[in-house]
């Protein structure tokens, strides 16, 4: 059997970053049906799933959003400032909303 890997995304499902690879096998070695972008034949024996075939371009894609996933989680958070702490807190706090642009201004300058 004639079989590629490659490391392609991240899996986070586990709890920890899993790495998560791509496995080429050649057409004549199995049997699937053909994929279709936007669909995922789920493939199961003895009533388990066992595999998840999908389309090159929604694989694809998959990949690039874990990817862009993995970037943003990287991103340093961003620091509040004193206006929009007070507003969260505002915000948090119940009772009537503040609509009157008066009000507002004085709260927040």
């Amino acid at each position: 059997m004639s079989t590629h890997s490659a490391k392609v995304v991240r899996h986070w499902c586990y709890g920890i970053p899993v790495p998560f690879t791509a496995k080429k096998i050649s057409g004549n070695e199995v049997r699937v049906p053909d994929p279709v972008p936007g669909e995922a034949a789920v493939i199961s024996r003895y009533g388990k799933e066992r595999a998840i075939v999908l389309h090159p371009a929604d694989f694809n894609r998959l990949n690039e959003l874990e990817q862009l996933v993995a970037a943003a989680a990287a991103l340093e958070p961003i620091a509040l400032s004193e206006e929009a702490i007070r507003a969260h807190v505002e915000e948090g706090t119940p009772g009537e909303p503040i609509t009157d642009p008066a009000v507002l201004a004085e709260l927040f300058g």
